[in-house]
């Protein structure tokens, strides 16, 4: 009869459970590496998203009788908004304006729905005004004379 060489099982088996146990850790470690990197990917992904369905749209923009910028910004529904960002450019300049929830009373978001208008005054005669949510550009608008 045929008897098996108890070592050469054993190194079989060694290699078997190591093998298995490689894979589980790479299993592991993938798994926990993969909200990482959903993370890292995810602000790219939601930009696409935004610009492709925007929350908000500028209704409005321009220069009123009194030289100030008033812009009207419609929320539209279902949308989920923590800030917008107002950038507005004059021909030597930008300014940026942060409306959101840590701003208080004098920026108030507009509800899902509505229309609001805001007033802003940059230094200078504003050209261009562009909205922006999480860094992420949705809208852009010349500015004429109301």
């Amino acid at each position: 009869m045929f008897s098996l060489n108890k070592k050469g099982v054993s190194g079989v088996i060694t290699i078997l459970v190591l093998t298995l146990a490689s894979i589980a850790g790479a299993g592991i470690i993938y798994t926990s590496l993969q909200g990482s990197i959903n993370t890292l990917l995810s602000p790219q992904l939601a930009c696409t998203e935004l610009q492709l369905s925007p929350p908000i749209e500028i209704t409005e923009a321009c220069i009123n009788s009194e030289g100030n910028l008033q812009v009207s910004i419609n929320r539209e529904l279902g949308s989920e908004l923590s800030d917008i960002t107002f950038n507005v450019n004059t021909q030597d300049q930008s300014y940026r304006y942060v409306c959101g929830l840590a701003c208080g009373v004098n920026c108030i978001l507009p509800k899902e729905g509505q229309t609001k208008t805001y007033y802003l005054y940059p230094e200078e005669i504003p050209t261009t005004i562009a909205t922006s949510i999480s860094n992420c550009q949705i809208d852009t608008r010349q500015i004429p004379n109301c």
